[in-house]
């Protein structure tokens, strides 16, 4: 008599078990909290190959027009200014971690569920992964050249435009240097300042992000520049005394010193 039986290992249930993981790990992730679909978002998702065939996604950015504008009565026509656009690409591909477990009677040995403990391996795997990917491609770190840890695609190193680089290293360097807790290379206030300056000032501009009908841009730092910035007592202007102003002002319940919002 023949039955129709589906096992533990077909593929039928793999898929499925691939979908939850998928949906499990996007919120896990630290950037996931910035990302959506939408233009106002800090990391825009594209679901373009979702919704149909390709291993590319081509999309346009616009510039801001620069014209000068056609006073009174002078002729429109004739003095039209074009559109500046620009493209870029992302490649996808598969990217996959392995587990087997060793059979049912490895699983009926041990007192937890193997099979539920892989599913959580798997998960740590791609929340780590993804967020070491996103840092790497934000900060242009094209020493890792294995894309397996830049998301699949290349980190493109951080450009100069007018003699001024995007690229801002702690303690006044000029080259990237390992991060410790004591390290010289340490994030100060006025690195802040001169990033939002050139995210406000350099073409074409970093789009900002509303919150609280605040424009505001984000800076993501490692545990280790956060500790430095909140260690430093010598530099004029430090994080305390700027934040313990803020205090005197009155701004005490949404203070970061408060509500540590510094560290998230």
């Amino acid at each position: 008599m023949a039955t129709t039986d589906f096992g533990v290992g077909h593929p039928l249930a793999v898929k499925l078990w691939s979908k939850k993981l998928s949906y499990e790990v996007a919120g896990e992730t630290y950037f996931s909290k910035f990302s959506g679909e939408g233009s106002d978002s800090a990391f825009q998702i594209k679901t373009e190959t979702s919704k149909g065939p390709g291993d590319k996604i081509t999309y346009g950015v616009r510039m801001l027009p620069t014209g000068s504008g056609i006073q009174g009565d002078d002729t429109a026509e004739g003095n039209e200014e074009a559109l500046t656009t620009y493209n870029d690409a992302l490649f996808i591909n598969q990217l996959r971690e392995a587990f087997r477990t060793g059979g049912r009677m490895t699983e009926q040995r041990v007192p937890f569920n193997i099979r539920e403990e892989i599913r959580a391996a798997a998960k740590d795997w791609w929340v780590e992964r993804l967020d070491v990917s996103m840092a790497n491609q934000l900060t242009g770190y094209t020493a890792q050249s294995d894309t397996r840890y830049t998301g699949n695609n290349a980190a493109i190193a951080p450009s100069t435009q007018s003699g001024i680089t995007r690229l801002i290293i702690g303690g006044g360097h000029t080259a990237e240097g390992s991060l410790s807790a004591t390290t010289t290379h340490a994030i100060k206030l006025s690195d802040l300042d001169k990033a939002a300056a050139i995210a406000k000032a350099q073409q074409p501009r970093i789009r900002p992000i509303r919150v609280d009908g605040k424009n505001l841009w984000l800076a993501f730092l490692h545990p280790y520049a956060i500790l430095q910035m909140r260690a430093d007592s010598s530099t004029a202007g430090n994080f305390f005394d700027v934040q313990k102003a803020i205090l005197q002002g009155g701004k005490i319940s949404d203070n970061p010193i408060i509500t540590g919002a510094y560290i998230n």
